[in-house]
């Protein structure tokens, strides 16, 4: 199985290649300055091969630090950003709406009464109310969790509210 390549597999790839090869250059230099009989035009094209490679390292070494420093900065503003988006997430659930919806869509939650009035037939909420306790009515008051002494267990959220028409 290969490793995926990312920039910095490639860039320990290349350095890794061209520190081999400059070793190499530099035997091979070595051994040409040790003949007896030299060969100056050889020495010179390994020197220049030699200081081609040191360049080409020293390049990747500065395009190391720059890859080193890009992903730093990337973190750095991914945990920026993450950290504007929870409170943005915050703020929006402390809005009355979003506490309204995640309480309507939470774990186990069951409406029993969500009903609009206009003004007259207001005074039937009352009568509505009660009817949403007793499970003749609703049959999801029958599957609720009840204590010991037939009272539900859990919260109820009741909203009274006045919206002009």
């Amino acid at each position: 199985m290969s490793t995926p390549l990312d920039g910095q597999n490639v860039i320990d790839h290349l350095l890794a290649m061209h520190r081999e090869e400059l070793a190499s250059d530099e035997a091979t230099l070595a051994e040409l300055k040790g003949l007896p009989e030299g060969f100056p035009e050889a020495e010179q094209r390994v020197e220049f091969g030699i200081q081609m490679r040191k360049d080409a390292i020293a390049e990747l070494e500065e395009v190391e630090t720059a890859l080193a420093q890009a992903a730093e900065l990337a973190a750095h503003v991914e945990r920026a950003a993450k950290g504007e988006l929870e409170k943005k997430a915050r703020q929006f659930l402390s809005l009355p709406y979003a506490q309204e919806l995640r309480q309507r869509l939470g774990h186990g939650a069951t409406v029993l009464l969500d009903k609009t009035y206009d003004a007259e037939s207001l005074y039937d909420a009352t009568r509505d109310f009660g009817e949403s306790l007793d499970e003749s009515f609703t049959p999801a008051w029958k599957a609720m969790p009840k204590d010991e002494h037939g009272f539900a267990k859990g919260r109820f959220h009741v909203r009274f509210v006045w919206r002009p028409t």
